[in-house]
């Protein structure tokens, strides 16, 4: 049998250990989650998104080609398409978006007018999902033989 002030002891350390064990949970819950995928990888180019994190825009850009792709990440490049939701929605919730096609409820901030150029061989893409707060999740792509190719492991490899 347990004496009263061990039980007390016991209980308030569990109780730390709930209110520990929720914190990190809710901690879990506030990081930035969004992420993209290609969809369709012949054109045009679609892109699919996932995480529970709200976006409020997609961009396309086309950056400078290094030698090496492990040089490109943090290149800034020229912005070639940008669409935004005038709400912010979880990324999962958003539609499959095909490149130069603007979704219900979507706008098209770049370019003002007009479709984007067409994406070509031998460039390096940048396609981008922007959540609150301005977290980004990128993936680096290029064109090659007609389709999209997914070269983030080769940007962030050796």
């Amino acid at each position: 049998m347990m004496s009263i002030p061990l039980k007390r002891h016991v209980h308030g350390l569990v109780a730390a250990l709930c209110a520990v064990a929720f914190a990190i949970v809710g901690a879990c819950e506030e990081f930035p989650d969004v992420h993209l995928d290609l969809k369709n990888n012949t054109s045009p180019i679609s892109f699919s998104f996932d995480g529970r994190s709200p976006a409020v825009s997609f961009e396309l850009s086309q950056l400078p080609k290094t030698r090496s792709l492990s040089k490109a990440y943090g290149l800034t490049g020229d912005l070639l398409w940008k669409i935004s939701r005038g709400d912010t929605i979880k990324a999962a919730n958003w539609p499959v978006v095909t490149y130069g096609n603007v979704p219900n409820g979507f706008s098209q901030n770049s370019p003002a007018n007009g479709s984007p150029p067409q994406l070509s061989e031998d460039k390096l893409y940048a396609a981008t999902i922007v959540g609150r707060d301005d977290y980004r999740m990128t993936m680096y792509l290029e064109i090659r033989n007609g389709r999209a190719l997914n070269v983030t492991d080769k940007v962030f490899g050796p």
